[in-house]
């Protein structure tokens, strides 16, 4: 190409020398024109080509940064900037399949398109172009390379015969003539059965890729990804001499401790722990690995927990946080801290703390939900105690005003004197001026006893009414506790603590039945009581409350007939609704359920009329913030609910998910703003050096 390129620029040279002395000839305008569309072509296949490499330079390099930093766990995404690179390479190599369409870089540009299409995960329009250069250009020495992409485009598409069929193919007609395919091939194939758990098959390909593979780096991986094999097969140690053979073929520190790290695991697995201990020590006395000492002491405090040194593992972790804060690491030590004080030692204030400082900490860190979610629940813990000693501080404050009312009695009210006695027969004895004042004093005096004995039996009756209302919010408390205990902490013996004080101490409250249902969960699900105690318990919900909900449930589990019950207003509400939904009214049906949660908030049927509304706002109307918005309204209102449980994690990683979109946002917008001072300094500098 470039001689050609070369003979057609000397033939425009001599005809620019000659021009002059010459009129219009058809053929130097020829050649002219052919040097002009020539040029134009190939400016343009170079531009795509340039565009494109360096778009998969980009993204090794991110992948590489991926791998090292081992967050395999997330998926992987190409950089924006990448993106943008492989959508010039696409516009460009369009330009030569439409203007040059005979031209003989033609199946490369098919290729190109195809793999940019590839990388950007568009596997549908990827497909096309493979196929397209399959039909027109059989012979191309590009068809194993377009073969090994369009097999792994099928598994992506989940046509997974069809691309592990393509994929074996390729081994087989690469391995003796072209040894990078073949072990790229096998590779694709180990991580499409790795990443479905199949680590049998995984590790049967990663073992075969070997023999194809012939770079240190690249082995180094093969190896990596047999030890992740093993230790999924929980061979750890296999697993341990695999990672150690992967970091002997690493070319560069970050590869070797990467693998170095997973020997310290396996070990860990092995219950070496001081084996795994004396390393974590070794690498610490190097200063080659001071951006990893965060993980290495972490790992250290992990290692003193499995050994069961409680007091030495939270000096260690409290080491972490204070040492490497708004790390990673940190947040973990944190919520690490939080597990301990709540499953270890069960001093659940201490364990509230350390979660709260675990979901702030870093929020990019995959603990960030999990600390968030442990948090929400010790902190509605915290709430409870302390609205339970408040209500029953205040029912004392009532109890004691009764008393003293009660001590009081009609000596505190005006004594009215008797109608005077007169001797009608003793004249000397009557006056009548005397006895008009008496009876107006007397008249007065008991309109005065009336209002205090009024007023009395007023206080009173506020006390009593104030002293019931508390006593109402004790049991409520209680009862939200015993279910904290029940459903979110799960520690069924508080649980069955708590149940067992509203029997013993309210058995006239609206919580009565309710409670026996639940200590009967208990005792059937978690502690394998006897059956002749569990059924008692529901035969007396069914005798004590025998038109509840309670006990219609109790007759189901002993086998009795049901009662049939009259259907209320607001269960016809909610089978309306449902009708509505199943009609496909999703709008109208929501609005149902939503008026059903704000006219009956009482009703038992309220945690599931908000459920359903915030189920269908997500499910059929795909509007998450309109769900999450319902999800949390049902969990403010009925916190110890079933729905409660179901959608909290929901709620809980969508407002993760919101942050960290928030913060990548963030990240991305500095990133630009530095690029831009990058671009105004190098543009100056630029300036300065012409003017010189």
């Amino acid at each position: 190409m470039v001689k050609t390129l070369f003979k057609i620029s000397c033939l425009i040279s001599l005809f620019a020398t000659l021009s002059g002395c010459f009129v219009y000839d058809p053929t130097m305008e020829f050649l002219k024109q052919r040097y002009i569309n020539t040029t134009a072509y190939f400016n343009t296949f170079y531009n795509a080509r340039q565009a494109f490499s360096e778009a998969v330079d980009e993204v090794q390099k991110a992948k590489k940064e991926y791998q090292d930093k081992g967050q395999t766990d997330n998926k992987f995404v190409i950089p924006s900037t990448a993106k943008s690179a492989f959508n010039t390479s696409i516009e460009k190599n369009s330009k030569i399949l439409g203007f040059y369409p005979t031209s003989k870089w033609v199946d490369e540009a098919l290729l190109m398109i195809g793999e940019a299409y590839s990388y950007m995960g568009d596997d549908v329009k990827a497909e096309r172009k493979y196929l397209e250069l399959f039909a027109k250009y059989p012979t191309s020495d590009l068809i194993p390379e377009a073969k090994l992409w369009y097999g792994l485009g099928l598994l992506n598409q989940e046509k997974n015969d069809q691309g592990i069929k393509q994929l074996q193919d390729l081994i087989d007609q690469s391995k003796s003539s072209d040894s990078r395919i073949a072990g790229k091939a096998a590779t694709a194939l180990a991580d499409f059965y790795y990443k479905n758990g199949t680590y049998d098959q995984a590790l049967s390909y990663y073992t075969t890729s070997l023999d194809y593979v012939s770079s240190g780096d690249d082995k180094s991986l093969a190896y990596y990804q047999i030890g992740l094999c093993n230790d999924g097969l929980e061979k750890f140690k296999e697993a341990e001499e695999s990672f150690s053979r992967a970091a002997e073929e690493g070319s560069t520190y970050s590869t070797i401790f990467r693998a170095t790290f997973k020997i310290i695991e396996e070990k860990v697995k092995q219950k070496k722990y001081q084996d795994a201990l004396e390393m974590i020590s070794g690498l610490l006395n190097d200063s080659k690995n001071t951006e990893y000492f965060s993980k290495l002491n972490l790992e250290m405090a992990n290692i003193y927990y499995k050994q069961g040194e409680i007091q030495k593992s939270i000096a260690q972790y409290c080491y972490v946080d204070t040492s490497f804060a708004k790390t990673d690491e940190s947040a973990r030590s944190y919520y690490a801290l939080g597990n301990i004080f709540e499953n270890d030692l069960v001093i659940y204030d201490s364990a509230r703390t350390y979660y709260n400082k675990a979901k702030s900490e870093y929020a990019a860190s995959k603990i960030t939900a999990d600390a968030s979610e442990k948090a929400n629940i010790f902190n509605k813990y915290a709430q409870l105690y302390t609205d339970m000693f408040k209500y029953d501080s205040l029912f004392s404050s009532a109890v004691q005003d009764l008393a003293r009312l009660d001590s009081l009695g009609t000596r505190g009210f005006i004594s009215v004197p008797p109608q005077k006695t007169t001797n009608l027969q003793d004249s000397t004895q009557f006056s009548p001026a005397s006895d008009t004042t008496m009876v107006v004093n007397r008249d007065s005096l008991a309109r005065l006893d009336s209002i205090a004995r009024a007023t009395f039996s007023k206080e009173v009756k506020t006390k009593q009414a104030y002293k019931d209302s508390m006593q109402r919010s004790i049991v409520r408390t209680k009862f939200d506790l015993a279910g904290l205990f029940f459903l979110e902490i799960q520690q069924p013996d508080s649980a069955l603590y708590w149940y067992r004080n509203i029997i013993q101490h309210y058995p006239h409250s609206n919580y009565i039945s309710r409670s026996y249902y639940s200590l009967a969960e208990i005792l059937r699900s978690y502690k394998h009581a006897p059956q002749n105690e569990i059924d008692s318990i529901y035969r007396l919900i069914i005798s004590k409350d025998p038109k509840s909900v309670y006990a219609q449930e109790s007759r189901k589990y002993l086998g009795l007939p049901l009662q049939e019950q009259r259907k209320d207003s607001v269960t016809e509400l909610f089978e309306y609704a449902e009708t509505l939904a199943d009609s496909q009214r999703y709008i109208d049906a929501i609005r149902e359920f939503e008026q059903i949660a704000q006219q009956h908030n009482s009703s038992p049927i309220t945690p599931k009329a908000l459920y359903s509304a915030g189920w269908y706002y997500e499910n059929a109307l795909d509007n998450n913030d309109s769900a999450v918005a319902v999800y949390k309204k049902l969990l403010k209102l009925f916190p110890s609910s079933e729905f409660a449980g179901v959608v909290r994690t929901k709620v809980t990683i969508y407002d993760n998910d919101k942050k960290r979109i928030e913060m990548e946002k963030q990240i991305e917008q500095e990133r630009k703003e530095q690029e831009k001072i990058k671009q105004a300094t190098a543009d100056s500098l630029n300036t300065q050096k012409k003017e010189q």
